[in-house]
């Protein structure tokens, strides 16, 4: 294949590698390539980004994660491609992303900030999905109360008192990844509410491990303390390692995720490197 452009981006401390193959959407990066380039001892990244054209919308969206394996839906990287598609038109204010679970809606913010209507969170156990049909709102799994729900990709999240230690997290963090419970495996989210307008979270995502911030984390933390009552207004802000993501549950059901992105940099893969 041929030299390959790409730019490097961070929403919430969360880093991604875009590749824009909107002008040729035959090229693609095998499973080797992606796990190669995502290394952190080549460029890294949370995840991999492919854009490719798109008769339905703005672009469409590929998301892979640094293990190979592919993902339906990601925040934090919508919000960054939703820049860039607006970058490319000054006028327009509102772009269309579709990915392999749903279209999303991009808006720009004031303050360098682009807003994602992450759509409607599905809570049915079949839906997640669970390997047996259990009521999702409070099951305890390794002794902690889970709450569970798929915006786009299954999550799990448990409401702690207190910062999750160290040990705990990265032992708990991948067993209940590959808990027998999802067999398409979860991300899992620890969240500490300190006040209704703020909760402090610590994520393990599938196919990635522990990330600075996870914007579909976000969402499905927000939606559920909502959701249970653990918090008293619709809106709030999800404090992860990188950053702040302001999320806020509508009266349809649908979930907004609002925060800022950077540009970090760009340049070009040799084609020997991916051979």
């Amino acid at each position: 294949m041929a030299d390959t452009t790409f730019i490097k981006m961070n929403a919430a401390g969360n880093d991604f590698i875009i590749f824009d193959f909107r002008n040729n959407n035959t090229t693609s990066l095998n499973t080797t390539q992606i796990q190669k380039i995502s290394h952190r001892n080549n460029i890294g990244c949370d995840q991999l980004i492919i854009l490719k054209d798109d008769q339905e919308t703005d672009c469409f969206m590929e998301i892979y994660n640094p293990d190979g394996s592919s993902s339906s839906a990601c925040g934090n990287a919508t919000r960054c491609v939703g820049s860039i598609l607006l970058e490319e038109d000054s006028s327009n204010d509102l772009v269309k992303i579709r990915t392999h679970s749903s279209t999303l809606i991009c808006e720009r913010q004031p303050n360098s900030e682009v807003s994602v209507n992450m759509g409607k969170p599905k809570f049915e156990s079949h839906e997640i999905p669970m390997s047996k049909e259990i009521s999702t709102q409070g099951f305890n799994l390794l002794g902690y109360d889970f709450y569970a729900l798929n915006i786009g990709n299954p999550h799990i999240v448990t409401f702690i008192d207190k910062k999750i230690y160290d040990e705990v997290f990265v032992n708990l963090g991948p067993t209940l990844e590959k808990h027998e419970l999802f067999p398409e495996k979860t991300n899992v989210e620890f969240a500490n509410i300190l006040s209704d307008d703020l909760i402090e979270a610590r994520v393990y995502e599938r196919g990635a491990g522990e990330t600075l911030s996870c914007g579909s984390g976000a969402c499905a933390i927000g939606t559920l303390a909502i959701k249970n009552k653990f918090i008293k207004s619709r809106s709030t802000t999800i404090r992860f390692k990188g950053g702040d993501i302001k999320i806020e549950l509508k009266k349809d059901g649908s979930v907004i995720m609002t925060g800022g992105y950077n540009k970090i940099f760009s340049g070009n893969i040799d084609a020997n490197f991916l051979n």
